[in-house]
């Protein structure tokens, strides 16, 4: 009884320290937004983040508030792993519905999501101070297009494609 006991606590504590494991270093993309499939993740300095680096970042509460009533992701996810397309000093610009970063044009910017609902567009701006321009690599990604810049302090790590799904 006592060997079958200590078993039970070691099968335990393995699946614990599994668990915090994977909640703190793993996260898994089920949107087309970016690469579907699993990322390693690291707390980060946001003062070394560059354009193309990959992070996961909270929502905003407007921001939240919107995917959750359009139902884009699942009710428990609050946060969004995007691409950094572009940071502090950029210029953003809406061109007749294309995205242009420092006047290089990035992508399309819909009119309507895919259930045909309209969508928010952004104005021209400069990128402010402590903030984020975020970017999917998929065409229809609900990104910086729709919401505009993030603050880096709502970043919370740096992520890195691992596997696909």
């Amino acid at each position: 009884m006592k060997k079958a006991f200590k078993i039970l606590i070691k099968i335990f504590l393995s699946i614990m320290i599994i668990h915090l494991f994977l909640n703190n270093f793993i996260v898994y993309n089920k949107t087309d937004s970016l690469k579907k499939g699993i990322y390693f993740v690291l707390p980060t300095n946001k003062e070394n983040i560059k354009v193309g680096d990959i992070v996961l970042f909270d929502m905003p509460e407007n921001l939240d508030k919107f995917v959750h009533e359009r139902k884009y992701i699942d009710d428990s996810c609050h946060t969004f792993l995007k691409k950094v397309g572009a940071l502090t000093g950029a210029k953003i610009e809406n061109k007749n519905n294309i995205l242009f970063i420092n006047d290089e044009a990035v992508g399309k910017i819909f009119l309507k999501d895919v259930l045909e609902k309209d969508l928010p567009q952004i104005t021209n701006l400069i990128v402010s101070e402590n903030c984020f321009f975020p970017l999917g690599t998929h065409i229809k990604s609900f990104d910086g297009r729709y919401y505009g810049e993030i603050n880096k302090d709502l970043i919370r790590k740096k992520a890195f494609f691992l596997f696909p799904f």
